[in-house]
């Protein structure tokens, strides 16, 4: 009865084989080698002690005592019960390898996540030893002794794992009442000032990796959170969060933001968010600075201000040129610097026909290029002369062909991102 299955497992694994190949480097990479065994042996390792015991008991030796009076135990246990020709012991020790096997030739990225499901099997296995064991009576004296051993071994395990559990949740606990604090003032907040953006000073790497950088305020309907200037050079996200830059306010917009009372500033206190706008206010045109931001994300309101008059009108989160549109920024700082182009055309006018740009920065034409389909979301990097190093100001000037009119508005390409980047940036 499970042959329809397995043939329909076959049928998807070789057509996920045919339409997304598996990688040949990185973390997810297969290494079909002796690597496997370590592996393996890792695996059965964390499943029998946590993966961070030294990190978070003094106990080193009290660790591998715990480990090989449990491997011991599972070993002796399942000779026994194969000898009384029990197989169901096979069984459980069968799913832990089964359905770990999958995992093991990916030696480059070892998780103890990945033992959720694998370690059913030894759960299933010592909930059959003891069951055996309770009903002990009536069995000669040697079995009883015998029987005995689940118990040791459930003991055993409880003994590693219990006081590892108590400190790992206690330690989570404290990170999540940290952001529970900061989300519940954010909303707080913005009860408050329904109208303005929120700006957070003092967010740590913690408070980033654990909450910010998870899009908390996402569920709760609440856009419009972001970090003061400067928050990014005492962040250090870890990878695949939310991206810094588009949280991170430059300087002079904030400076802006202020000076049209459009945004209101909270300083992380403790377990309360504390408004420090006034504050703020009054030091701002020390600590931010004069000089124009040399990013200016165009579908966010609070850079409407160094948008040409050309630009269609805002549209949730992201704003179309006609033909020809400009931006106002600082020029570059050093030679070699790049200028960074992200927008986004819709794949059926791609299709229709695909688009020129050509970008010019004060009136030096710096590169074109040309998009096409399948490229509806594009990346673009220009080098920018030297002649413009050290400039506070300069226009940056886009063009597109062709366009598209619909209705009475000229579409040419949705920018969302214009940004001067250090001449080691790649494509």
């Amino acid at each position: 009865s499970l042959v329809p299955f397995a043939l329909v497992s076959i049928g998807y694994f070789l057509l996920h084989r045919a339409l997304a190949p598996l990688p040949a480097t990185g973390a997810y990479a297969l290494h079909l080698n002796g690597e496997i065994f370590k592996t393996l042996a890792l695996y059965l390792k964390w499943s029998l002690l946590p993966a961070d015991w030294q990190q978070r008991t003094s106990h080193p030796m009290a660790g591998k005592l715990i480990l090989w009076s449990e491997i011991l135990c599972l070993i002796v246990l399942v000779v026994l019960e194969l000898r009384r020709r029990r197989r169901v012991a096979g069984f459980f020790a069968a799913w832990f390898l089964v359905t770990l096997s999958p995992l093991l030739p990916l030696s480059g990225h070892r998780s103890d996540y990945y033992l959720t499901i694998p370690v059913i099997g030894f759960g299933m296995l010592a909930g059959w030893a003891v069951t055996c064991a309770w009903n002990f009576p009536g069995r000669p004296a040697p079995d009883r002794r015998w029987q005995l051993i689940p118990v040791a071994a459930v003991v055993i395990y409880l003994a590693g794992m219990v006081p590892v559990a108590r400190s790992a949740t206690a330690w989570w606990h404290s990170r999540a009442e940290a952001v529970r604090a900061m989300v519940l003032g954010v909303q707080a907040a913005r009860r408050t000032h329904p109208e303005k953006a929120i700006v957070l000073d003092g967010v740590t790497t913690d408070l980033f990796n654990n909450g910010i950088g998870h899009s908390p305020f996402y569920p709760l309907a609440i856009s419009d959170v972001y970090l003061t200037s400067g928050s990014e050079l005492t962040i250090q996200p870890v990878p695949d969060l939310a991206d810094l830059r588009d949280i991170v306010l430059e300087p002079a917009v904030l400076k802006k933001a202020l000076t049209q009372d459009r945004v209101v500033i909270y300083s992380i206190s403790g377990d309360h968010l504390r408004n420090i706008t006034e504050t703020y206010r009054r030091s701002a045109s020390e600590h931010l600075g004069h000089r124009l931001p040399g990013r200016v994300d165009l579908g966010n309101s609070l850079y409407s201000w160094l948008a040409g008059p050309e630009w269609l009108p805002l549209e949730n989160g992201f704003r179309w040129m006609p033909q020809r549109a400009t931006v106002r920024m600082r020029g570059p700082d050093s030679v070699g610097n790049k200028l960074s182009l992200d927008g986004y055309c819709p794949e059926e006018q791609l299709q229709r026909s695909s688009r020129q740009i050509v970008v010019s920065v004060d009136g030096i034409v710096i590169g074109s290029s040309r998009i096409k389909s399948p490229e509806s979301t594009f990346h673009r990097l220009f080098f920018l002369p030297d002649v413009l190093v050290g400039r506070e100001a300069v226009e940056v000037e886009i063009r597109v062909d062709p366009v598209e009119t619909i209705g009475n508005r000229e579409l040419g390409l949705v920018i969302g991102r214009v940004e001067l980047l250090p001449a080691s940036t790649h494509r």
